[in-house]
């Protein structure tokens, strides 16, 4: 295996930035592309379990497949001692040309800073680029991904178990099949990639339309989680694309008729009396 590319240990004297000069706009999407597939494993090893389940949910969660495989993978590595994996990789050798972008962000919603650090980012240039503290907002990684990560940051370990017991209760009763053995809440991200393979929840497309999160949004609401409803709520609407021209003088021709059809309708009515 050749030597990594650029991943290095810290130096020994502190910079806000490792590189001399803050990278920003173009330069930033350079240096992506200097990242190679050799860093991911030191990316890795970097890396705690709980932060390797989030940054996986980011990456896999969008896609059924990929979804089910790192499911089967993550609960695997519970059940080790040692776990070992080659999750980055896999994932890179996936989508091999967006894989980068995806990293660096999903790194950055769950604040890696560390990992990016060493990747050679600025932590401040990547925040000001990614906005990893506005939910709902992303460049690659799915936008209710990312609003579901930080509704499992914000809940407490009693919350988040609540949660998973009332969801998959009701999952369970809906669909027939295996429930998943697996009862530790302070991973709550394997919960939701068990329920998106499942399609009890669904994400929609990158817009997320289609997507579909109301289990969760009448558990959050029914249990005195208002803010989170809303989060997952308004990152479906604030995502849904603006209707285009023609369709909106459509839709505003058909509501005129409409109207006139009403009025019609009433005179009518009026006058037969």
């Amino acid at each position: 295996m050749s030597a990594s590319a650029i991943y290095r240990p810290f130096p020994k004297v502190k910079h806000f930035c490792i590189f001399p000069i803050a990278m920003a706009g173009s330069n930033l999407l350079i240096h992506l592309d200097t990242i190679d597939q050799n860093d991911l494993i030191y990316v890795e090893r970097d890396m705690n379990f709980a932060q390797k389940v989030a940054l996986c949910f980011l990456l896999y969660g969008d896609d059924h497949s990929d979804a089910t495989y790192i499911l089967q993978k993550l609960l695997a590595m519970t059940r080790s001692d040692f776990p070992q994996s080659d999750l980055l990789i896999k994932f890179a050798k996936s989508r091999p040309e967006t894989w980068r972008r995806h990293l660096v962000e999903a790194l950055c919603i769950i604040g890696a800073r560390k990992v990016l650090r060493r990747l050679g980012f600025c932590w401040q240039e990547l925040r000001m680029h990614y906005l990893p503290h506005i939910a709902g907002i992303t460049l690659h990684v799915h936008p209710l991904l990312k609003s579901l990560y930080r509704m499992c940051e914000e809940l407490s370990l009693v919350q988040s178990g609540r949660l998973l017991l009332d969801v998959r209760e009701k999952v369970e009763s809906q669909q027939a099949g295996d429930p998943l053995r697996f009862y530790d809440p302070a991973y709550l991200e394997i919960f939701l990639l068990d329920w998106l393979t499942r399609r009890s929840i669904k994400l929609g497309d990158i817009n997320a339309a289609g997507s579909d999160v109301q289990l969760l949004v009448g558990h959050l609401k029914s249990n005195g989680l208002q803010a989170q409803a809303n989060l997952l709520k308004d990152t479906i609407i604030s995502n849904a694309p603006e209707p285009d021209a023609a369709g909106t003088a459509a839709m505003a021709v058909k509501q005129e008729i409409e109207s006139d059809n009403q009025q019609s309708y009433c005179s009518t009515q009026i006058d037969a009396l």
